[in-house]
């Protein structure tokens, strides 16, 4: 597959994957389970040697340091603030949706890591 076609497709699945967290941290109760868990484990282990490349059967390096996972956080959550406000949210809405997305962003990539460290060390 092209780096470009992965780019793409990257891009939406990231896109859906903020979707989404946006909707859910506007639930009273998100629906952080066991289901929610087991996923966030599938989606960590599809960054390392274990399952890379192996759902979308990608063309593509075997392995994500956990270093570019950890730093890309930075960048996600950096950028995202311009998206939040492009609503038309007030700044006072735009700065909870964006301490919310934060949160949620934080959580998600701390879960994903699970995969790249020994059972003791997490």
């Amino acid at each position: 597959m092209p780096a470009a076609d992965r780019s793409s497709r990257w891009r939406r699945r990231t896109r859906g994957w903020a979707c989404r967290r946006g909707v859910h941290h506007r639930r009273l109760h998100p629906p952080l389970d066991q289901d929610w868990l087991n996923y966030q484990h599938e989606i960590g282990l599809r960054h390392t040697r274990t399952k890379k490349n192996v759902t979308d059967h990608a063309d593509s390096l075997d392995h994500i340091p956990l270093r570019y996972l950890l730093a890309f956080t930075a960048v996600v959550i950096a950028t995202s603030r311009d998206y939040l406000a492009a609503a038309g949210a007030s700044p006072e809405q735009v700065d909870r949706m964006h301490a919310a997305f934060t949160k949620s962003v934080m959580l998600h990539v701390t879960v994903w890591t699970r995969p790249y460290v020994d059972a003791a060390d997490w």
